[in-house]
């Protein structure tokens, strides 16, 4: 939303054969600093992370993604935005944008088309397909657009959830519901929310919520695998945006990054599609004080490989020349930034392009717990003067050493942010990045319909098991239930995205070591989806000893075992006598008041005080769940090894 590509348009040819160059400044993002200390209450209650997600971003923490040429003073510069920037290890952002386009904005459009069509190639369709479009384009010229937009966006720096009211909202008021992004708050809290959900340990990472029909009629969920360039081609440009400070990896893609960082992360292309590229070049220009504010006058150059290469020899370039006053004191944020583009031939400037686009922040706010964060600010884009009526120099004007003439740059858009509620550092909800999707509804994966397993019900105790289907398991080994007849068996569902699950890992791997000589064997079986090897290494680094089976399926809705024992919620815990038939479901509540005093009991047999979370640090309630759980599932094995086999 802030990145629309005004771009650069510059008319050159190729023995007289025009092409039109249209781009915009694109980046992307590393970090090169230790993050803070951890609180008490992340150290505790959460497992560690995939290892793949440290790996992932450690290769990408090169700042920026190709050695760029950074003279010393601004390599120090850079490391203290990153510094400021890593502090912010969670964010959780509410954000008002507001988006104007000008009556020049659609002017210059107009014309760019009719300068281009001047210019020979062009065949009649061609002609007339591009006058109706600078016709539409003059038309919107007469009513100039200002949109209104709102977003409260979250990031662990790992996953990210973005949600955006649907409809016209007043971005001052407008307030995400507080209910559990879950599947059954879907299509009531979130009915008129839609959802942009990113979680990288999914093999389909992009999960979208378009939220519920006019008609009120359930909606349907979207998934999405596929990639642009490496990167996440995100649609609808209306419906989410990345707050500054917010982008941590370049898969992500660079068309919705904010401006500064793009600045930092020190290559361009928002939009990309070039055959080469080169590091932004960095240099410290001056020392400059505005009013009281001490800033760093930083030039960055970003030259692009077009891929054209004139008959005169050598490839043609973009090039881009971004002009930043950081402010040192505060997070080495900039307070301004200024754009602007040209042309080269393998790095010889041909000419210095006009101004392209002016960022002024005029917020920077100290965060309590984390760093400075730049909470309001503007952006304008500009474009050439439709008024204009010069022309564009050819290859061989310019080789001659021929001066081009610029046009004057017209105001098109301006873009304003606005922090409505700013976060940092406090835990939140992981599995509200899963965004699990209602039974009832269809799902669309890459475009394609898929067809939803139906869940059974939930097994029952005194019913038989059903055989369970895997698509494989961690240990590289086959496992059939028939292979355990004799044995009792533990079945533990989860999935790495959920933080319970992990949290409750450890008590399943005891409870193999307790029982393991009474021939129980417990086995975990997480859900379809997820990256085969992810769920090896959380239990590796958990050093949990139990074999995990990757449930069969495309994606969690589609989870086969999953279905057959009729799991509703993660983690559930299935307990499976040595004859086949279950004996307990943890997912089966039934009687709520008989099974709060179930637990109530097991706290006092373990001389727990009851409610757990009294009054307590939100670690202690942790470590005692999983005493309980722990006697709870032990007590149900117990009365499962007391079964006898049947012959």
């Amino acid at each position: 939303m802030f990145s629309n590509a005004v771009g650069l348009r510059r008319l050159f040819n190729r023995a007289a054969s025009p092409v039109l160059l249209v781009a915009a400044l694109g980046c992307s993002s590393g970090s090169v600093a230790p993050s803070p200390q951890k609180s008490a209450e992340q150290a505790a209650n959460s497992a560690p992370r995939p290892a793949a997600r440290e790996r992932d971003r450690a290769e990408e923490s090169a700042l920026p993604e190709k050695a760029a040429d950074v003279d010393g003073p601004v390599a120090g510069l850079l490391e203290r935005f990153a510094v400021n920037r890593d502090s912010f290890r969670t964010l959780h952002v509410v954000e008002s944008r507001t988006e104007t386009f000008t009556r020049d904005y659609y002017l210059a459009k107009a014309r760019n088309i009719e300068r281009n069509l001047e210019l020979p190639g062009h065949s009649e369709a061609e002609k007339a397909t591009s006058l109706a479009q600078a016709e539409e384009y003059r038309k919107r010229a007469t009513s100039p657009i200002l949109s209104r937009f709102v977003q409260d966006f979250r990031t662990d720096r790992d996953q990210f959830q973005s949600r955006t009211p649907r409809g016209a909202v007043d971005p001052q008021t407008w307030k995400s519901p507080d209910d559990p992004v879950r599947p059954e708050t879907l299509s009531t809290a979130y009915k008129d929310v839609t959802i942009y959900s990113f979680n990288p340990s999914w093999e389909r990472p992009l999960r979208v919520w378009p939220g519920t029909s006019p008609a009120g009629r359930s909606s349907y969920g979207m998934i999405y695998s596929k990639k642009v360039r490496g990167q996440w081609d995100f649609e609808a440009r209306e419906a989410f945006w990345f707050p500054a400070l917010a982008v941590t990896t370049r898969e992500w893609g660079a068309q919705k990054w904010h401006p500064i960082d793009e600045f930092f992360a020190g290559l361009g292309g928002r939009f990309g599609g070039f055959s080469s590229d080169t590091g932004g070049r960095y240099r410290l220009l001056k020392d400059e004080k505005i009013g009281d504010v001490s800033t760093a006058v930083v030039q960055q150059v970003l030259l692009r490989n077009t891929g054209v290469k004139p008959e005169q020899g050598g490839e043609m370039q973009q090039r881009w020349v971004w002009k930043a006053w950081i402010d040192r004191n505060r997070g080495c944020l900039p307070t301004r930034m200024e754009l602007r583009t040209g042309l080269a031939l393998d790095g010889r400037v041909l000419y210095e392009g006009s101004l392209e686009e002016v960022v002024e922040v005029t917020d920077i706010r100290a965060v309590e717990g984390a760093g400075f964060y730049p909470a309001a600010g503007e952006v304008r884009t500009y474009d050439t003067d439709p008024n204009w009526d010069g022309r564009w120099l050819t290859f061989e004007e310019l080789f001659a050493g021929k001066e081009q003439s610029m046009p004057k740059a017209v105001l098109a858009t301006t873009t304003t942010w606005n922090v409505i509620e700013l976060e940092a550092n406090r835990p939140l909800d992981e599995e509200t990045f899963a965004l699990r999707f209602p039974d009832d509804i269809g799902i669309f994966d890459d475009g394609q319909i898929v067809e939803r397993l139906e869940p059974s019900p939930a097994v029952q105790p005194g019913e038989q098991a059903p055989e369970w289907r895997v698509a494989g398991w961690t240990d590289g080994k086959s496992r059939k239930l028939s292979d355990f007849r004799g044995h009792v068996v533990v079945l533990d569902f989860w999935g790495i995205w959920c933080g319970p699950c992990r949290r409750a890992l450890p008590v399943v791997d005891r409870l193999q070591e307790k029982y393991r000589e009474k021939g129980v064997v417990v086995l975990s079986i997480h859900n379809a989806g997820s990256k085969a090897p992810e769920p090896q290494r959380t239990i590796e680094a958990l050093k949990i000893g139990i074999p995990v089976g990757i449930d069969a399926g495309k994606f969690i809705e589609t989870s086969e075992t999953v279905a057959r024992y009729g799991v509703r919620g993660f983690p559930t815990h299935i307990i499976i006598d040595r004859n086949g038939t279950v004996r307990f479901n943890s997912g089966i509540v039934g009687d709520e008041s008989a099974a709060a005093e179930r637990w109530e009991s097991a706290a006092r047999a373990l001389e727990i005080p009851w409610p757990i979370d009294a009054g307590l640090p939100a670690d202690v309630p942790s470590t005692r769940f999983n005493d309980l759980l722990e006697r709870l599932i032990s007590d149900e094995v117990e009365l499962a090894l007391k079964t006898a086999e049947t012959p």
